[in-house]
């Protein structure tokens, strides 16, 4: 049975900056694709929530709880699968600093 995908609020606005750094950076037409590739792969959640590994930064802080899935080879959808949803909570560029992104949103 699928379950319910939640973005939390901290997640939108994670996309809603990946969209306006693309946008500026690149084109308009890339921050939609790479949007609409996002979305779909959080929603994809809902049927196949355990498909996503346990972020390797995640793992060293002892923490198995929360997973990941990889977007156009560089973005990570950070998420918990809970009894009846899968929530959301981060959506970032792997090639930031990704220990401490993942630290003061999971963790703090």
């Amino acid at each position: 049975m699928p379950r319910r995908v939640v973005v939390a609020a901290d997640a939108r606005a994670d996309l809603q900056a990946l969209f306006a750094y693309i946008a500026e950076h690149d084109s308009l037409a890339a921050a939609e694709r790479v949007l609409a590739g996002l979305r779909e792969a959080a929603a994809s959640l809902a049927e196949q929530p355990l498909r996503g590994r346990i972020p390797q930064e995640m793992q060293l802080l002892g923490r198995t709880d929360f997973r990941e899935i990889v977007v156009h080879k560089t973005y990570r959808i950070i998420y918990r699968v809970e009894e009846d949803a899968v929530v959301v909570y981060g959506v970032a560029d792997g090639r930031r600093d990704m220990q401490g992104f993942l630290y003061r949103r999971l963790v703090r």
